[in-house]
């Protein structure tokens, strides 16, 4: 199974404490998370508020509310997205300006209590090693966190920085990507529910 990079997935850890006898396998949270890298709302085991988070954004994105996302309007939301995350305004992004702005979000995930701790340590992987990934923390018993970040992986030249033309190269083979019947604009069917069905075959149903 090869897992699309579109909208994001960040499955984290559940969080277990150090005296819990529980027994039973790490529940998984999700993110929902935009194309452009926006942090919809903050982590949930709940599929309703993470397909909400989804809806909600494709509603502010289409600007013209005629119910679908053109390529300007794809567009629009990593322009957006850009300059939010290019905090000294040099026209470059870097993972500790996108780092700062994330853990700035009141949507990022809530930090670990002291009296917790993290089992195993988190792997981020695109979407090539999302399958094998899985497969292994099959065998081992234990969950990834896995991601696939949608603004430094549009690094194509390798210089640890993002520039606005390589967030929009990155927004527009996105766009492609979503557009399956290529028809030019994306519905929500396309866009959201494609995604629902990524997350129920990640939860097994």
């Amino acid at each position: 199974m090869r897992l699309p990079a579109l909208l994001s997935l960040s499955i984290c850890l559940g969080l277990l404490s150090a005296c819990s006898s529980r027994p039973g396998p790490v529940p998984l949270r999700y993110q929902a998370v935009s194309p452009s890298g926006e942090l919809l709302a903050p982590p949930t085991a709940d599929p309703d508020r993470f397909r909400q988070a989804l809806v909600d954004w494709f509603h502010r994105s289409d600007s013209n509310g005629d119910g679908f996302l053109d390529k300007a309007e794809f567009l629009a939301d990593a322009d957006r997205s850009f300059a939010a995350f290019d905090r000294d305004g040099d026209g470059l992004i870097t993972s500790l300006e996108l780092t700062q702005m994330r853990m700035e979000s009141p949507n990022r995930a809530p930090p670990p209590k002291p009296s917790s701790r993290l089992r195993p340590d988190h792997l981020v992987v695109g979407p090539e090693q999302m399958e094998a990934a899985a497969t292994e923390s099959a065998r081992r018993g234990v969950q990834p966190r896995v991601a696939v970040d949608p603004v430094m992986s549009a690094d194509t030249n390798a210089d640890f920085r993002v520039s606005l033309a390589e967030m929009r190269a990155q927004a527009e083979r996105r766009f492609a990507q979503f557009d399956a019947n290529r028809d030019g604009r994306l519905s929500l069917d396309e866009v959201v529910e494609r995604q629902m069905r990524l997350l129920k075959g990640l939860r097994g149903e």
